[in-house]
């Protein structure tokens, strides 16, 4: 018997349907974010705020195939990230956006098992 790889990859997808994309963003700025508005196909996420070293984590449930969006507020100055990366409401996504002192965010996409 011939196992096809389209047909692995849809029984993969099926088992895991709906469990949604798990989003962490921890601020390293140095600062605090305010408004942070993350979002995507499907979905928009608000943090009010975070603190310096701060944490929080969201899941979200992305219609299809996505990026992630990031904007907040330091200080005076607003910050427009566009949509990056991929993922979608199957398999376990995750996706740890970090904003560092320079206010850049930085995105780690991962796959796990959850």
């Amino acid at each position: 018997m011939r196992i096809r790889p389209i047909g692995v990859l849809a029984v993969v997808l099926a088992g895991c349907e709906g469990r949604g994309a798990l989003i962490s963003v921890a601020n390293q700025s140095g600062r605090e974010l305010n408004n942070i508005v993350v979002s995507g196909r499907g979905f928009v996420d608000t943090i009010a705020r975070l603190a310096p070293g701060q944490m929080n984590q969201i899941l979200v449930r992305p219609r299809g195939e996505s990026g992630v969006a990031l904007s907040f507020s330091a200080a005076d100055r607003r910050v427009v990230v566009p949509e990056q990366g991929y993922l979608a409401d199957c398999c376990g996504f995750s996706v740890r956006l970090t904003i560092n002192p320079a206010l850049k965010a930085e995105f780690d996409l991962r796959l796990d098992r959850r």
